[in-house]
């Protein structure tokens, strides 16, 4: 029976609601504005597919930043890097609130992903400077637990936005969203890699850095298993506003409360999480992750191929495919790190992150390639990824069990 990490971290209440701070970059640079997608499409007089094309960018600019913060953090500390990527992010918020065509806003949004992706990147390197195991899997449990917050809110909340303020009035709050974070790191958020563990900055160690992890069968295995099932959720994410408001008819508020309650169920399974990881062992937590997500991902195929439930055979099955997310995402984030030694910690932050949202926004543009008003292609896509999450966890990772007590 395998050994993991018992130790125990003296991080506290502060520490945990920064990063979950941090971590919500992404969804809330996301979700806010989903309601407001066919009335940004009307405002700038453009076509759903290159409205939608900006959420696609926003993946672009997020993937190619994931891919440098985290070693640019092993190098030059974790601060610097925060409060660079926030304050790109808060200036880039401001423009897309200025823009006035579909082009100057897809350039703007890929320049806040820019921004974005250090936020996400660095949070989870911070937590692996300070605990590793079932330590970090605990902490890992409880900042997705806060960071859900952003999500489930977000969509309603812009959605009022929406109605008293029109679709601009979004990202002016995401720029104070950004002014939020940076005056917490500044103030709150003190540096956690000492100068004698950095690692020097070289584009050809770089390079032999990200080989050397996408080659570890181990490291791979979790990467692809994450990656794949949040694949899954950016197809919900690229068509659900559509769908929900122009194949069922929803108003934008309704739309909001309907994703909302989607994702509700990723807050329950992320809190039963700081619960699983004491008993059993990470990668079991993560076998049965991805095992729900593939056979919820299968079954929202069958209901829709049979067409029979309405937008109650939408609702219900990705209830439970989004539920089965934070387990997975949790399980392989925590052994990913727990791979590779602490001074590599951001650079392999940075191989997750940059694979994750790369396949994310790839399939982000498939789903709008695809798009035909109807659901079939977000349930085809929904259960292709769910079956990939499933496969490379099984091929690629080793088995174990039950925790053993500390």
């Amino acid at each position: 029976m395998s050994t993991v990490s018992s130790e125990k971290s003296d991080v506290g209440v502060k520490f945990i609601l920064i990063l979950g701070l941090l971590s919500a970059f992404g969804p809330m640079s996301i979700d806010l504005y989903l309601p407001a997608l066919p009335f940004i499409t009307d405002a700038l007089q453009t076509t759903d597919a290159n409205t939608q094309f900006s959420l696609t960018a926003y993946f672009a600019g997020f993937t190619i930043s994931q891919m440098v913060y985290g070693t640019l953090s092993d190098s030059w500390g974790r601060r610097p890097v925060l409060l660079f990527g926030i304050g790109l992010f808060s200036i880039a918020s401001i423009l897309c609130a200025l823009t006035s065509s579909i082009e100057q806003l897809i350039a703007l949004r890929f320049i806040q992903a820019l921004g974005a992706g250090a936020g996400v990147v660095v949070a989870r390197a911070v937590v692996r400077d300070h605990v590793k195991g079932t330590e970090a899997a605990r902490i890992f449990s409880i900042i997705t637990l806060v960071m859900q917050i952003a999500p489930m809110l977000a969509p309603i909340f812009g959605s009022l936005i929406l109605e008293l303020a029109g679709w601009r009035m979004n990202f002016w709050i995401l720029f104070l969203f950004g002014i939020l974070c940076l005056v917490t790191v500044i103030f709150g958020l003190p540096e956690s890699l000492p100068h004698t563990e950095r690692s020097p900055l070289n584009v050809k160690d770089l390079l032999k850095g990200y080989v050397s992890v996408l080659r570890n069968k181990t490291c791979l295995g979790y990467t692809i298993a994450s990656s794949a099932a949040f694949g899954g959720m950016f197809a919900h994410i690229t068509l659900s506003s559509f769908i929900y408001q122009d194949v069922f008819g929803l108003t934008s508020l309704q739309f909001s409360y309907v994703f909302s309650l989607t994702i509700a169920g990723m807050s329950i399974t992320a809190l039963a999480n700081t619960m699983l990881v004491q008993r059993f062992h990470y990668t079991a937590i993560l076998r049965t992750g991805t095992i729900a997500a593939a056979s919820t991902g299968v079954l929202f195929l069958i209901v829709i191929i049979y067409d029979g439930f309405g937008i109650i055979g939408v609702i219900l099955p990705l209830c439970l495919y989004m539920a089965s997310l934070p387990v997975i995402a949790i399980s392989s984030v925590t052994g990913l790190l727990d791979s590779v030694e602490a001074r590599r910690a951001g650079l392999a932050s940075s191989v997750f992150a940059t694979v994750q949202t790369g396949f994310a926004g790839l399939i982000s543009a498939i789903a709008a390639f695809l798009y035909n008003d109807t659901v079939l292609p977000l349930a085809l896509l929904v259960a292709g990824t769910g079956l990939i999450a499933l496969i490379s966890e099984a091929a690629l990772l080793p088995r174990k069990g039950v925790n053993p007590t500390p």
